[in-house]
């Protein structure tokens, strides 16, 4: 990676002056008092530096290869533009906040280098059974809270029972029967013991778009009672996923966890072993580098653990570039669904900044998320995220003239890629196992946007069902690409999509769109639409429709297709 480097003005004008008067003779100045002066420089530093960090350093030391600083930080307040901060091999709890920009952070040549959100967490103690405790000093929230043995998640407590190893595939509990009402309902179920009042509810409201969360205020065995935030049509119904989540009773089975309000910590390892064998942690920290205030900075092949890479609109050029992060973010406490945190994974909030050749897996939330313009996502896997199946995505972009190329990106709770801007160019993708919780949405996503100078071409998806219990499969479907609620203008092309519900759907008035080139195979329907929608403007040709369309609107040109 190339050095960024900045220039100074005053330096030329100085060397072009001294330059000339080295050559001219010594004279004496006018009795009038006038001098001849050199121009100043301006205060600033004109080569750049190399900084090492070591875990055996001291942030007293001088911070070259032979007396490396301790932490990250202590680098990161010292470097300014045109330095390079070598990190070598080890762990780093902290977070990174540089206070210029221009610097490059990187791991010294190939090491192993990670920078980690989660702090060592001792002195288990023996309680009963396959259960010990020990005391959590912090907490950050129901549903926030997070545990590792070895690098792996654990489970907090629950019921049913699910693999910890595994969050993007959740054992959940069907609903026989739910009364709701505006903001309360009541489960009848024979498999639910008493004893849940005051627990947490994941569920799955209504024809399952999202999961939302709720407070359970009555229990007896057989049912529960709990109150929720409602949203509109969302209510929950017969056959409804859900579980249960926040008291101890829930702690029954290998690799689950709980916290009760005064801070002990109560768990049950993998295997029966002793805990005080294994590394374990608890996240503790947001992000692992926060540039926010920041620009032009640099980090190469760091690894992220547990926390994320925070930005703002003062973030530009941002280059993030062969970074492993894995568990981003953990939050299971959501109202309503669609409302989610913008910092929930890799956030590229400023202008003309890319992540590139990097690997992102486990986060509740995005994998990656866009809010700037002229943004690149290129060459990523982003895997098994969005897995508190809210309105997250593997690559969520409200950017402007964003590329989205050449990734893979599978394992998502709703959308793989979801797309609020315009001018995208969504290109070369592999997108499959998207819409694992939710119905409704699609593998890539557009809602209510003008494609005006976006394309999606060259990608391959499969494997995208409805994920959630409904009523009306035919409607609310996994779909490939989905142009949602009026979106119009999108150009889509040379596609394959296959193994889903709908292929492409185009929901309510989807006018000038260009559909051509595609192999489009979904079992409900290769093409869908909305009964009565308005197409006129778009154009459909050139399609191998391996089924045909499905509740298709008027006004297309649809020809030559087969």
């Amino acid at each position: 990676m190339p050095k960024r480097f900045a220039v100074g003005t005053s330096l030329g004008l100085f060397v072009r002056r001294f330059a000339r008067k080295a050559h001219e003779p010594t004279r004496k100045s006018r009795s009038s008092g006038r001098r001849e002066l050199i121009e100043t420089l301006e205060g600033r530093r004109l080569l750049s530096s190399t900084f090492f960090v070591a875990p055996w350093g001291n942030d007293w030391a001088a911070g070259n290869a032979w007396q490396p600083f301790r932490t990250i930080q202590h680098a990161a307040q010292i470097a300014n533009w045109g330095d390079t901060v070598l990190i070598r091999g080890g762990t780093y709890h902290e977070t990174v906040h540089p206070w210029h920009s221009g610097v490059t952070f990187e791991a010294y040549n190939g090491e192993n280098v990670t920078v980690s959100g989660a702090d060592p967490i001792g002195n288990w103690q023996y309680g009963w059974g396959n259960v010990w405790k020990t005391w959590m000093g912090t907490d950050r929230g129901e549903g926030r809270n997070q545990l590792f043995v070895d690098g792996q998640m654990m489970e907090e407590a629950r019921w049913p029972n699910s693999a910890y190893w595994d969050p993007a595939h959740p054992v959940k509990e069907h609903a026989p029967y739910i009364n709701s009402g505006w903001g309360w309902a009541t489960i009848s179920d024979p498999n639910l013991a008493g004893g849940w009042q005051a627990a947490h509810i994941h569920i799955s409201s209504g024809e399952g778009w999202y999961e939302q969360d709720g407070v359970v205020t009555a229990s007896g065995p057989g049912w529960l009672t709990f109150t929720f935030q409602p949203d509109g049509s969302m209510l929950p119904k017969s056959g409804n996923a859900y579980y249960l989540y926040g008291k101890f009773q829930g702690l029954d089975s290998p690799g689950e966890w709980y916290r009760d309000y005064n801070g002990a910590l109560y768990f049950s390892p993998p295997g029966g072993s002793n805990p005080n064998w294994h590394d374990v942690e608890v996240r503790t920290r947001d992000y692992a580098f926060d540039l926010s205030g920041v620009s032009n900075t640099t980090l190469e092949g760091i690894n992220i653990f547990a926390a994320t890479i925070n930005t703002n609109g003062y973030s530009q050029n941002t280059v993030i570039d062969h970074v492993h992060a894995s568990y981003l973010s953990q939050f299971t406490w959501a109202p309503i669904g669609w409302q989610v945190p913008w910092d929930s994974g890799i956030s590229l909030n400023g202008n003309n900044s890319v992540i590139e050749n990097s690997t992102i897996g486990f986060s509740s939330g995005d994998g990656v998320y866009v809010n700037a313009a002229n943004c690149r996502v290129t060459g990523d896997v982003i895997h098994d995220v969005d897995y508190n199946a809210g309105d997250s995505a593997g690559v969520r972009d409200f950017g402007s003239n964003t590329g989205i190329d050449h990734n893979v990106v599978y394992n998502v709770g709703r959308d793989g890629i979801q797309l609020r801007g315009w001018g995208a160019q969504v290109i070369g993708n592999t997108v499959h196992d998207a819409m694992l919780q939710t119905n409704d949405g699609g593998a890539i996503y557009t809602i209510r946007s003008n494609g005006w100078g976006s394309q999606i071409a060259w990608n391959s998806v499969y494997n995208v069902w409805d994920g959630a219990p409904t009523t009306h499969r035919d409607w609310y479907a996994g779909v490939g690409i989905f142009l949602d609620d009026n979106s119009y203008n999108w150009n889509i092309h040379d596609n394959n999509v296959w193994n889903t519900d709908n292929a492409l759907k185009m929901n309510y008035a989807s006018t000038g769109n260009h559909i051509y080139n595609n192999y489009l195979a979904g079992w409900e329907g290769s093409i869908a639409g909305s009964w009565n929608g308005n197409w006129s403007g778009t154009i459909i040709n050139a399609n191998n429709l391996a089924n045909w369309f499905h509740w298709a609107g008027w006004g297309a040109a649809v020809y030559a297709n087969w």
